[in-house]
C-alpha cells in the first residue's frame, strides 16, 4: 500500500514539474507555489495496536503532506523557491489516536539550462 503510494506521489509530482518546466517566463518574477502529495517511508516513531489484533505503524514520513509559497526567478539562468508545509500521519482508534506532524520550511535554488528545463 504504500509503495502505491509513494508510486502516486512521484507520478503526480512529475507531472506538476513537467507543467512548470514548460511555461515560459512570466513578466512578473513573483509567482505563487502550491503543492500537495502522498508520502511513505520515514522511521518509525509508534505502533497502535487495535483490539482485534491488528496494528499500524507511524512514520515520520508517511501519509500526506501540503506545501504553500512563492517562487523568485532572479534572472533567465536563476531561480528561487522558498515553501512551507505541513505534513501528517495518524492512526484512529475508538479508545485513542497517534498523530505525527511537522511544518517543513524549504529553500530551493534552481539553475535554468533552457526555458524548459530547470535543475535544482
Amino acid at each position: 500500500m504504500k509503495k502505491l503510494a509513494f508510486v502516486i506521489a512521484v507520478a503526480i509530482a512529475s507531472l506538476g514539474s513537467a507543467q512548470a518546466q514548460t511555461q515560459a517566463p512570466a513578466a512578473n518574477p513573483l509567482r505563487f507555489v502550491v503543492g500537495a502529495g502522498l508520502t511513505a517511508g520515514g522511521d518509525k516513531l509508534a505502533t497502535a495496536e487495535y483490539a482485534n489484533g491488528g496494528s499500524i505503524d507511524v512514520r515520520a514520513g508517511g501519509m500526506i503532506a501540503f506545501l504553500a509559497g512563492v517562487d523568485y526567478r532572479v534572472n533567465q539562468q536563476f531561480s528561487f523557491q522558498g515553501t512551507v508545509g505541513f505534513h501528517v500521519d495518524q492512526a484512529s482508534a475508538k479508545n485513542g489516536d497517534v498523530t505525527f506532524k511537522r511544518f517543513p520550511i524549504e529553500v530551493l535554488g534552481y539553475f535554468h539550462p533552457s526555458d524548459k528545463m530547470r535543475i535544482g
